[in-house]
């Protein structure tokens, strides 16, 4: 007679002890049972989960158990074509019960405590969700990584061995919402980290050499917090589901390529190898069966994005209240019904939120299954840093969802003429307006012909539509506004009105389907500089400034080409590119151009770039070649069959100290490159040099 797996025993003892077993805990001992050949059985009475809604027996031996409800029995053998007659089986209350075996508590279980160098207590829950998995939830109450913040760190782990407990990835959160001295998560410096226990004295050691001890319910924290000792919520993130190793994927895989509804469940007809997994029912199934919720909506219309390896993530499902409707569902009449029917449980305005991250680990495309690769039970409201954030609070996994009241007609008329009127005044207009936030990556946009058209003809009158909103969760409203000038010049902008600490505000620059500003239908110049105003140049929509550090500044034309403005693009740091020394002058950049074997270059010739000696040059390259010259590389940028990018490169010596080549760069694919040459023109002609 075999014994049983340490695994096997352990899932077993936890479904035995009445305990609620994640599905990947139950998975894990079914797979298990394949192997399991007939023996001696001791029959063991588990509740259900609640959701079951009926009891489970367990039938336990050395190496096989039965699964028994109610209504249907379900026997697991080494003979999986095995079958059972339920007639043959007794009613639950009539079977008469083995020795149960009694529960026994995992290694590092429970509830840790220690005290850190500075004084400060930590504490830790370790917990044993089923499928082999640890997770900890960690807590300092003055951590040095936050400036002395209070910090949370999370981990998903597995044994080694029964005194050694390692967590792939923890990560560190400031419960502030500061970013860690270790950077944003996941921290490399904590990858691997490992939890050694002393089984005789029932303390393990962490990475840092910190010492802890199991805590007394009834124990006073250590130094530093006087709180008494209390459980943690059970554990709000995890790993891989429904399977737990790459083992099991693939026999998933297997079961989902026969045709068996065990696994085929995990599919999801997408259209492309890569295809997104909108309304999978991975989704829904964890969300039932892991999190227990009755009712939620997915978030794929808040967050999402594509990592690495064609995983999804940062893909949200909010919970709604069973039974109830939103309380601002009237104030959001263009919401999608599902959101308008969805109540927050958090409070009036705000829903747990869940964020996932799924992928298909053995195969890609629609005969691929899919799997949860981790999910996390989001905890903190989103602090916006700048405007764009205020305007679409696309959290990318990060944040609690939240709803705003959206403003009234009457408010917002209110403000709009307020605005407009001291525009026709000629002054006061600035206090209506939102800027963007003290120390924020943006720079804010100045409104144009604020008080006067381009020729100063001053404004007589003005008119507001309403283009479209209010917009769920954060109640965004856009409006066009209509100045008329004195000598009949018509000025129109679109503007954002935003509740913002308390107050409404309003938003200009963040535009995507219209032109933000135009003077009889034109599109208005916007004025940008760099090199601390040594080099001034405008910009007419839809180019669009982008502002990357203090070096350059990008413009995308929408789909087909850009215009990178850049003080000496030496290749970067990425692998294989040859470190070379910062050219001389623009005759040096352009020989080190021609001589890269991605570039096809033609001979440079001589040119006039607003008063500055140049040179200009044509270069052709494929996408990805050009890796080491980073700011020219057109990897987000859509390209024809031939994937063929040409380039018109102009080199200028720069006098100023900041820069030694100043370079201009007209980037498109082959078949659109003339068009680029064309709107960039207008770039070119404003170009000045601002040199003391």
């Amino acid at each position: 007679m075999s014994a049983l797996t340490d695994r096997l025993e352990r899932d077993l003892r936890e479904i035995a002890a009445g305990a609620d077993p994640s599905p990947s805990a139950w998975n894990s001992v079914m797979a298990q049972l394949r192997d399991v050949g007939e023996s001696e059985v001791a029959l063991v009475i588990a509740p259900a989960p609640e959701r079951w809604k009926r009891p489970v027996m367990i039938a336990v031996a050395a190496a096989a158990f039965v699964v028994i409800t109610a209504s249907a029995v379900a026997l697991f053998t080494a003979d999986r074509d095995a079958t059972t007659d339920p007639s043959d089986t007794p009613p639950s209350t009539a079977i008469d019960v083995g020795p149960t075996i009694p529960p026994t508590i995992p290694p590092f279980v429970g509830i840790w405590v220690s005290t850190d160098t500075d004084g400060s207590s930590q504490t830790m829950q370790i917990v044993s969700p089923g499928g082999g998995d640890y997770e900890f939830f960690y807590r300092d109450a003055f951590a040095t990584a936050c400036s002395g913040a209070p910090a949370t760190m999370i981990g998903i782990g597995r044994l080694e061995t029964d005194g050694r407990l390692v967590f792939a990835q923890p990560e560190l959160t400031c419960d502030d919402g500061t970013t860690p001295g270790l950077g944003p998560p996941p921290q490399v410096e904590l990858a691997n980290f490992i939890l050694e226990l002393n089984t005789a004295t029932d303390e393990f050691v962490d990475p840092f050499g910190m010492v802890w001890r199991r805590a007394d319910p009834n124990d006073e924290a250590v130094a530093g917090s006087g709180d008494a000792v209390t459980p943690f919520a059970s554990a709000t993130s995890g790993g891989m589901w429904p399977q737990s190793t790459l083992a099991e994927v693939r026999a998933a895989q297997e079961l989902a390529d026969d045709s068996d509804p065990a696994a085929t469940w995990q599919l999801h007809a997408t259209s492309a190898a890569d295809g997104a997994p909108w309304g999978a029912e991975i989704f829904a199934r964890f969300i039932r069966e892991g999190l227990g919720w009755e009712e939620f909506v997915s978030g794929s219309s808040f967050s999402g994005y594509v990592g690495d390896e064609g995983t999804y993530e940062g893909i949200l499902f909010i919970r709604c209240a069973p039974g109830q409707t939103n309380p601002l569902s009237d104030l959001y009449a263009d919401a999608p019904p599902e959101i308008r029917g969805c109540a927050p449980t958090i409070d009036e305005l705000t829903y747990e939120t869940v964020s996932f991250a799924v992928t298909q680990p053995e195969r890609r495309g629609p005969s691929g299954i899919w799997v949860v690769q981790r999910w996390k039970l989001l905890q903190t409201k989103a602090v916006p840093g700048s405007l764009w954030g205020i305007l679409y609070p696309d959290n990318y996994g990060e944040f609690l969802v939240e709803q705003v009241v959206p403003p009234s007609d009457a408010d917002v008329t209110a403000l709009l003429q307020a605005f407009l009127q001291a525009r026709v005044n000629g002054e006061g207009a600035e206090q209506y307006l939102l800027r963007e936030p003290e120390g924020s990556w943006a720079e804010d946009r100045e409104v144009p012909l604020l008080y006067a058209t381009t020729s100063g003809a001053p404004y007589v009158r003005s008119e507001i539509q309403r283009v479209k909103g209010p917009v769920w969760p954060n109640g965004l409203m856009e409006y066009k506004v209509q100045l008329f000038a004195q000598d009949e010049t018509l000025v129109e902008q679109y503007l954002h009105v935003v509740r913002h600490d308390g107050q409404l505000r309003l938003v200009y620059g963040y535009i995507f389907d219209n032109l933000p500003t135009t003077e009889n239908g034109i599109s208005v110049p916007v004025p940008y500089s760099l090199l601390a105003g040594g080099v001034t140049f405008a910009v007419a929509p839809p180019l669009d400034p982008q502002v990357n550090g203090a070096t350059y500044k990008g413009f995308d034309s929408g789909r087909y080409g850009r215009v990178m403005i850049a003080a000496d693009p030496r290749p970067g740091d990425a692998q294989d590119c040859e470190e070379v020394p910062t050219p001389a002058d623009a005759e040096a950049l352009a020989r080190l151009i021609t001589a890269d074997s991605n570039f096809e270059t033609t001979t440079t010739v001589p040119v006039r770039i607003a008063g500055l000696d140049g040179l200009q040059m044509d270069v052709t390259f494929r996408t990805g070649d050009n890796y080491c010259y980073y700011l020219w590389a057109p990897d987000q940028i859509p390209v024809d069959d031939s994937g063929l990018f040409r380039m018109r490169l102009y080199l200028v010596d720069y006098p100023g100290e900041s820069a030694q080549v100043l370079t201009i760069a007209i980037i498109a694919p082959e078949t659109d490159f003339e068009r680029l040459l064309e709107e960039a023109t207008p770039i070119m002609e404003s170009l000045e040099f601002n040199i003391d």
